[in-house]
């Protein structure tokens, strides 16, 4: 007998808890996947929301509860299925404040300040909510800077031009990032505007601000929140009443230094705007959301008001040469501009790639009944390990394959929490080996991407992330392919004679016929996603790959400088097992 369809699971749901037979009406719904709906049964209301596997609820009630402790109107949780994705919602009313202030502009100073209270609770609440939430750094900050480059510059640019102008915004975006001083670090609920805010009259205090589409939330800047209360996408917020709420989040001590944030301030507003330009830009062609394309000049001018401060020089340079004022406030609503959006949603998706296809066979009996990749070493598995990373750097989506127990490894990732999105290219009908693994999901990766093996773990060095460091290296004008290397003699768990040789340049060449070489490939790498273009989708080795590549001169390499296990026998788990337990990874 097969599944119960989605509706009848929501029926069920709604007949558990009281609300059978109820009166429905879809509401608008935001940029996400999730479905709203108001029921509503006599006098009572409620709202169901509906988000099914693979997203995940409990961070929406993680901060839900987190709010609540804090005497903050988040609705009231009435029921819930986790497993399922549905939740039944307190009805906070129809009050957004978009809307109240559409016929009461008069009250534009009273609900802003309002909410400007609700930033500051959050601010000096920050002890009680912060440790249940993740860091949004600057690798976080950045990856979502550069959605911009990724969606919106090639509808305007193309060819060397294009490349030229990526390159260039990928420098100034970090920049202007790294310039950041991201402490203390606050509740930041990212989506704080006047569609996801209501006003509640009725009620006193703090609690007459009610919230919104927060289950993202991160701990980081106290400016955050603020640029999106007061550079609103969805409503024009005045110059004036931003500086007068800007006074107002200082009085109350939101900043620590005044000049200091106000440098921040900016900056958050490039990092914010950009990426909405991207985000919108990325709905309209992907997803076909034509309603965001209306925004995009109001973002533009948020973003011109940082451009005259002296930190944002390189932007304003940037923007001069490759983005004139004539330029930005066109949208992508060209047939040859959404074609060539629509090559680019198709193309560039996912920014890695985890290796999880092989069958395992030096694990011996382990491997019969669980996939390799789930083994748990120290208490983790060496898939999520991976994921982890992944998650760490800001990647936003990543590409796992599947063959041998696949079932095993889908049905763990959909029930994994949190990032990164995961695709599923599936080789259960022939497994590719490394090559043909990649070169056959190739569609679902951006231009430059990560490979990861899921039989090694690493821990990141004096240096920071592995993976950022792979990243900011890449040069795809350069590289076909940038390799992680370790040296042999510090690679636990391996036991050859070493893979490659590195000259000073950082170029890298096979071992070949020679007896031994002094570094060993550590399994990740980035790539550049042409480079695997003319190769076949057949079963082959990633080897073949890298020797064109240092034939041409295009492979380099990347030192590690932290801890690499090899995992790839029982004897292996045990010794990785007893080194993470030493140095207190888990």
């Amino acid at each position: 007998m097969g599944e119960a369809p989605r509706s009848e699971k929501i029926q069920n749901f709604l007949g558990q808890n009281g609300w059978a037979n109820a009166g429905i009406t879809k509401l608008v719904g935001d940029a996400s996947p999730r479905v709203y709906t108001r029921l509503a049964r006599g006098k009572g209301k409620a709202i169901l929301m509906d988000a099914p596997p693979p997203q995940d609820i409990r961070p929406f009630l993680d901060v839900t509860a987190a709010l609540k402790s804090m005497g903050l109107s988040a609705p009231t949780i009435l029921a819930q299925d986790i497993d399922l994705g549905l939740i039944l919602l307190e009805d906070l009313g129809d009050g957004l404040y978009k809307s109240v202030l559409q016929n009461a502009g008069h009250m534009e100073e009273e609900l802003y300040t309002a909410a400007v209270e609700i930033l500051l609770k959050l601010v000096h609440d920050r002890a009680s909510f912060n440790h249940r939430l993740a860091a949004y750094n600057a690798p976080v900050l950045a990856q979502e800077m550069l959605q911009f480059s990724v969606w919106w510059l090639p509808g305007m640019l193309s060819g060397s031009a294009l490349i030229a102008a990526q390159r260039e915004f990928k420098q100034v975006a970090l920049a202007i990032i790294d310039q950041m001083d991201i402490r203390p670090m606050v509740p930041v609920l990212r989506d704080y505007h006047a569609e996801n805010l209501l006003w509640l009259p009725a009620r006193s205090g703090d609690e007459k601000v009610g919230l919104l589409d927060y289950q993202d939330a991160l701990k980081g800047h106290p400016a955050y929140d603020l640029v999106s209360l007061l550079q609103d996408a969805r409503r024009d917020v005045s110059k004036a009443l931003e500086s007068s709420m800007i006074d107002r989040f200082i009085q109350g001590g939101g900043a620590l230094d005044l000049a200091d944030f106000m440098d921040d301030y900016d900056r958050m507003n490039a990092q914010r705007n950009f990426k909405i330009l991207g985000v919108f830009a990325r709905l309209w062609l992907r997803d076909g959301r034509a309603d965001y394309l209306a925004m995009m000049p109001r973002v533009w001018g948020y973003i011109e008001r940082c451009l005259d401060s002296p930190s944002m020089a390189p932007l304003k340079s940037w923007l001069e040469r490759w983005i004139p004022e004539d330029m930005r406030n066109l949208v992508p609503d060209s047939g040859e501009m959404r074609d060539c959006f629509t090559r680019a949603s198709e193309e560039m998706s996912a920014g890695a790639m985890l290796l999880a296809a092989g069958k395992g066979t030096r694990m011996g009996d382990m491997s019969a009944t669980l996939p390799k990749p789930l083994v748990e070493v120290a208490g983790r598995n060496m898939l999520d390990r991976a994921l982890d990373h992944l998650a760490k750097a800001g990647i936003e989506a990543a590409v796992v394959n599947v063959h041998h127990l696949a079932d095993q490894i889908e049905q763990h990732i959909s029930h994994r929490p949190g990032g990164p999105d995961i695709y599923v290219s599936d080789e259960r009908a022939e497994l590719l080996e490394t090559g043909g693994g990649v070169r056959k999901a190739l569609g679902l990766l951006d231009e430059s991407f990560l490979a990861i093996n899921s039989d090694i773990i690493w821990v990141d060095g004096p240096s920071g992330s592995t993976i950022k460091r792979l990243q900011m290296a890449f040069d795809p004008i350069t590289m076909d392919g940038l390799l992680l290397l370790v040296p042999v003699e510090k690679a636990v768990g391996y036991d050859g004679v070493g893979d490659f040789y590195m000259d000073e340049k950082g170029r890298v060449t096979p071992r070949g016929d020679r007896p031994n070489a002094p570094y060993v490939f550590g399994a990740v790498q980035m790539i550049r996603r042409e480079a695997l273009r003319h190769y076949p989708i057949a079963s082959w080795s990633r080897r073949r790959h890298f020797r064109d590549a240092a034939k041409a001169g295009r492979l380099y390499g990347l030192i590690h400088d932290g801890i690499w296990l090899h995992v790839g026998t029982p004897e292996a788990v045990v010794e990785a097992e007893r080194i993470l337990t030493n140095l207190g990874h888990r």
